[in-house]
């Protein structure tokens, strides 16, 4: 649905984005490379836990590379979020927690 209530537009952009990453079924760590490895890069810069200011990882030059700089953003993104055990790892915990956010406001937004 389209959300028009501007107090709610930050919301419904962190759950859009939030979709991309929820579909990410492995496990992402140091040394991984993929398609899906990007789609959390873009994710983050775009939530403002930004991979790279400049260079590679950066907004707009996201790579296929899970590296430091992708654990330590994504660890940053975990602890501000609340997900147990901010490691910089995309496992099991973390992608609950994508799944349960873009389905509870699926749900939410489904009946505003």
């Amino acid at each position: 649905p389209t959300i028009t209530n501007p107090t709610t537009a930050p919301f419904s952009e962190e759950v859009a984005e939030s979709q991309k990453v929820s579909t990410i079924t492995r496990d992402l760590t140091n040394g991984v490379v993929g398609e899906d490895v990007q789609r959390l890069q873009v994710f983050l810069n775009n939530m403002g836990y930004f991979v790279a200011t400049t260079g590679f990882g950066s907004p707009g030059n996201e790579t296929e590379f899970f590296g430091p700089l992708t654990q330590a953003a994504l660890a940053r993104y975990q602890a501000a979020n609340g997900i147990s055990q901010p490691a910089g790892y995309y496992g099991p915990n973390t992608r609950w927690f994508f799944f349960f956010f873009c389905f509870l406001s699926f749900v939410v937004f489904s009946y505003v």
